[in-house]
C-alpha cells in the first residue's frame, strides 16, 4: 500500500509522522512524507530521498507574489492536489495543521484515493472577543463539515478531542488512535534517586519556554513553595521562545536559588534527563484549550519511564496519572501546584513509594502498535 502522510505547518514538524512512516515501512508500505523544506516549500520525501516539491504560497516562502494570502493559498492547495493526482497513493493521511483549505483537499479527487483527515490538534475556540468567537466558531463548523462529510475517516489522538469536535456520536465518522512512544521510554533503565540527605528534590518540566505555555504558574507555585522550604529545585527544559521572559521573572520573584532555566536537549537524551529527576511536571494551561483534549507526548513518555507526575487534571492526564498512586493531579492555580509539589519535598519515605509505584507501571503504546492501528483500522478498513 502507498500512503501519504501530508503535514505542513513547521519547518521542523513534531516527530511523530516520520516515527509512524518507519514503522509503516517495516510493515511492508510505501510511505511518502510531504512536509516543508527549509524554503517553506512543500517537499515529498520517499525515506531515502525527496522525489516532488510542491511550490508555497509567497506569503510562507517569502517568494514575491502579489495575489492576496487567499489566491495564493488556493493555487498551493491545487498544486498539492495535482502531485497527488499524479503519484497516485492509495491513503492521503493529512495533519490540517496550518494547511490551506485542508477540508477541500479530497473535493473531486480520483476515486480510488482514500483520505484521512487527522486531528492532532482540536482547534479549541478559546477567543474572548464576540467577533472572533463567531469566526472561530465558523472555522470548527467547517473543519466539523469536512471531517464528516469530504474525508474518508477522522482521527483523534483521544476520544475526548474527538467527542468535543464531532459530538456524541463521533464514532460514525472517526476514530482515535493514540500517540505512540518511542520505544527507548520503556527500556530505559530505572534511575536509582540518591541517598545523599542534602540533596534538593528536582522537579522537571519539558517543553516550549513560550509565553503561550502560561509558565508563570509554575514559578507563582515555586514561589509560594520556597515560603516553606528550600530543599528543592524547578528545572525548566526546552528551547527558548519567550526570549528571556522567564528568566526575568524568575529574578523577579528572587527564586534563582531554586529556580534554572536549562537549554533543550537532544531527544535521545530525554530518558536519561526524566530519570534523573524525582518528579515530572505534566502542566496543562487553561488556554489554549487544545493540550485539554489529548495527551501530551510528554506525560506519555514520563509514564512509560516510570517518573512519578504531578499533572493538571484534565481527561486526558487521568488515564496516565492515577491520584495519590503514581502521581497526584491538581487543579490549575498556583496553590494547588505548590500544595502538591510540598507533598515530596521532605518526605522522603513518601517519595520513594511513589517512585516505586510509578516504576512498576510503566506502560507504553509504541509506534508498532500505532502502525498496527492504523492499517488495521484505518486504511485496510476504507479499501
Amino acid at each position: 500500500m502507498r500512503i501519504f502522510l501530508l503535514h505542513y505547518y513547521l519547518k521542523h514538524p513534531t516527530p511523530a509522522y516520520g516515527q509512524l512512516a518507519a514503522a509503516l515501512r517495516r510493515r511492508g508500505h510505501e510511505v511518502w512524507i510531504g512536509s516543508p523544506n527549509k524554503d517553506f516549500d512543500l517537499a515529498w520525501h520517499d525515506g531515502e530521498a525527496v522525489v516532488d516539491k510542491c511550490i508555497g504560497p509567497g506569503q510562507r516562502t517569502g517568494r514575491p507574489d502579489n495575489r492576496s494570502a487567499l489566491a495564493q493559498n488556493w493555487a498551493f492547495l491545487r498544486r498539492v492536489r495535482q502531485s497527488i493526482r499524479r503519484h497516485g497513493p492509495d491513503v492521503v493521511q493529512v495533519n490540517p495543521a496550518a494547511l490551506p483549505f485542508a477540508g477541500a483537499l479530497p473535493l473531486r479527487m480520483p476515486s480510488g484515493i482514500y483520505f484521512v483527515i487527522d486531528w492532532r490538534q482540536v482547534a479549541a475556540i478559546t477567543a474572548s472577543r464576540l467577533v472572533d468567537r463567531w469566526k472561530q466558531a465558523t472555522k470548527h463548523a467547517l473543519r466539523a463539515t469536512a471531517s464528516r462529510n469530504c474525508f474518508d475517516r477522522a482521527t483523534f489522538l483521544h476520544a475526548a478531542g474527538a467527542e468535543m469536535f464531532l459530538g456524541s456520536q463521533w464514532t460514525r465518522w472517526a476514530t482515535v488512535v493514540p500517540l505512540g512512544v518511542d520505544a527507548q521510554f520503556l527500556s530505559a533503565p530505572a534511575h536509582v534517586l540518591s541517598d545523599d540527605k542534602g540533596r534538593k528534590l528536582r522537579f522537571l518540566y519539558i517543553g516550549s519556554l513560550s509565553r503561550v505555555r502560561k509558565l508563570d504558574r509554575l514559578l507563582a507555585a515555586a514561589a509560594l513553595l520556597k515560603q516553606q522550604t528550600n530543599n528543592f529545585e524547578l528545572h525548566l527544559v526546552g528551547p527558548d521562545n519567550a526570549e528571556g521572559y522567564y528568566q526575568a521573572e524568575i529574578r523577579r520573584l528572587g527564586l534563582d536559588d531554586v529556580v534554572a532555566v536549562l537549554p533543550a536537549v537532544a531527544y535521545t537524551e530525554i530518558p536519561r534527563l526524566v530519570s534523573a529527576a524525582d518528579v515530572a511536571l505534566a502542566y496543562v494551561p487553561d488556554e489554549p484549550t487544545d493540550w485539554q483534549y489529548h495527551p501530551t507526548l510528554k506525560v506519555l513518555e514520563y509514564r512509560a519511564l516510570g517518573v512519578p507526575i504531578i499533572a493538571t487534571d484534565v481527561r486526558p492526564n487521568r488515564q496516565e496519572v492515577e491520584n495519590g498512586v503514581n502521581g497526584l493531579l491538581c487543579g490549575n492555580d498556583a496553590t494547588a501546584w505548590a500544595g502538591a509539589m510540598a507533598t515530596f519535598v521532605d518526605h522522603s519515605e513518601r517519595m520513594a513509594a511513589f517512585r516505586n509505584r510509578a516504576q512498576s507501571m510503566r506502560r507504553a503504546v509504541s509506534w508498532r502498535d500505532v502502525a498496527e492501528m492504523y492499517e488495521r483500522d484505518i486504511y485496510m478498513a476504507m479499501a
